[in-house]
């Protein structure tokens, strides 16, 4: 249902946009909106590659920067060079592991969840916020090699 629901998002989007829908964006979003764990780019490329031998990295890469910027995508900080990417772009905190990388919803979409005023009292305006919560993973927290 998510997955369908954002190709239909994809569409809609690019046609009142102007934004050509092309077989790699709408490979990019089915193959992003099918997982639940928040990949990188690179991620993505491995499983694209299979599906579509003719794409680049750098198509992956520019494809999450145009969805990014129409607001189909959110790009997760998780301290590590790399960036993660969530469909799911209602406003819910996530979860880092500083060993292994990992990125994750945190369920309990009620915390973190802020109502900041649109405008501070130096006149900045706040037109977004993102939750990120880290610390170790179940995982990592039970190898003894950590």
């Amino acid at each position: 249902m998510f997955k369908q629901k954002k190709q239909q998002e994809l569409r809609e989007i690019c046609k009142s946009r102007g934004v050509s829908l092309t077989p790699q964006r709408q490979a990019v979003m089915r193959a992003l909106a099918a997982r639940r764990d928040h990949p990188t780019a690179d991620q993505l490329y491995e499983d694209l590659c299979r599906q579509m031998p003719g794409m680049s990295r750098t198509t992956v890469y520019r494809v999450l920067e145009t969805f990014e910027k129409l607001g189909l995508v959110r790009k997760v900080d998780s301290r590590a060079s790399k960036a993660h990417y969530d469909a799911d772009t209602t406003l819910h905190p996530h979860l880092v592991c500083l060993n292994c990388g990992k990125v994750v919803d945190y369920q309990d979409r009620e915390f973190g969840h802020l109502e900041p005023p649109v405008f501070t009292d130096d006149g900045f305006q706040i037109v977004d916020y993102a939750v990120t919560l880290v610390g170790f993973c179940r995982q990592c927290r039970q190898d003894p090699n950590n």
